[in-house]
């Protein structure tokens, strides 16, 4: 079942942007992802996804992500009764 992924990081979108530089070809390649946006907040930034599954993105996220991430980040997961995703831009 597609997930839904929001990721509210407590960083300047500055440190997401040279995050997201190194990461984007290994995001891209991940089994299951499907979509990715990102916008800043008042005290860091949002990242939302769109993934085939909860389980494809947890694999990915905790061996690539979680790692490098502040503390006060907080994940939501939401398994979607369908997902339709465009051609890319």
């Amino acid at each position: 079942m597609p997930a839904l992924v929001t990721i509210t990081v407590p960083l300047d979108i500055t440190v997401y942007e040279q995050m997201s530089a190194g990461l984007a070809p290994h995001l891209a390649a991940a089994p299951g992802f499907r979509a990715h946006g990102a916008y800043p907040v008042e005290g860091g930034f949002v990242v939302t996804e769109i993934w085939d599954s909860a389980a494809e993105h947890e694999a990915f996220f905790d061996a690539a992500i979680k790692p490098h991430l502040a503390d006060g980040t907080s994940v939501n997961v939401i398994e979607l009764r369908n997902a339709i995703v465009g051609g890319q831009r």
